[in-house]
């Protein structure tokens, strides 16, 4: 029985069912190597995150506060905003990162900059990327939206209701 799975980039030998190599990080899903049996799974393989419709993002300064934030969500009816400095995507914060990590009086939401309540794992995807790995970010991660680079340009917004949209289209 095999116990350990090579990594293609650098040989290494992984613990068997490993996603990334522990000597490089390279990933060790082959997602074309999976074969679709149902609608819903060659939906996931196929699809695309681009196929999700992501809305184009509502983005604030680092230097802005929480109590911007918020309003700007309750303004767009959105559930996060993104982080930018010149045009550059430096992350992402939701209403429930605000909720659980920003102080709880209404002045210290006024005072408190965005860039200290941050996620610090907030990559993004790109709208080519299979749709396969919103579903592992959100997984991985625990939080409910994805930063998703456009490629007409522009950053937009994916969130775990729009890929259960797509799953049950």
């Amino acid at each position: 029985m095999k116990r350990s799975t090579e990594c293609p980039d650098c040989g290494h030998e992984n613990i068997l069912g490993t996603d990334e190599c522990d000597s490089c990080g390279a990933t060790l899903v082959r997602v074309e190597e999976l074969t679709p049996k149902t609608g819903i799974e060659k939906r996931i393989i196929k699809g695309t995150v681009g196929d999700l419709s992501p809305r184009h993002a509502v983005s604030l300064g680092p230097d802005d506060t929480a109590l911007a934030a918020i309003e700007r969500m309750r303004h767009h009816k959105i559930g996060c905003v993104l982080i930018e400095r010149d045009g550059r995507y430096l992350g992402m914060i939701s209403e429930r990162e605000i909720l659980y990590h920003a102080p709880i009086a209404k002045t210290d939401l006024a005072h408190t900059k965005l860039g200290s309540l941050v996620w610090s794992d907030s990559g993004y995807l790109n709208d080519t990327d299979e749709l396969a790995w919103a579903f592992n970010r959100m997984a991985l991660s625990a939080h409910l939206h994805i930063a998703v680079k456009l490629a007409k340009g522009g950053m937009g917004v994916v969130s775990a209701r729009d890929l259960l949209k797509y799953l049950c289209r």
